[in-house]
């Protein structure tokens, strides 16, 4: 079962932050941090949940959105 500590875990490090911060910022402390976050990085439900996110960012991708700037909108 994924734990919020270990979602939070996930989206930390998926926003580019070291193992060692992503475990500070799931709420671990500082002291164990290092090798939680080693651990954690390895744990299976933490990376299902990464490739899972990473799946909807690909499609979410591939999806055209087309907008106009403010500024843009305001010269018509």
């Amino acid at each position: 079962m994924l734990t919020t500590q270990k979602r939070k875990f996930a989206l930390a490090l998926m926003s580019g932050k070291n193992k060692t911060a992503s475990a500070i910022a799931a709420g671990y402390s500082a002291k164990t941090a290092r090798v939680k976050g080693s651990q954690l990085a390895k744990d299976p439900e933490v990376l299902a949940f990464i490739a899972r996110k990473q799946c909807e960012t690909v499609e979410v991708d591939e999806v055209p959105v087309y907008r106009q700037k403010k500024s843009e909108q305001e010269d018509k």
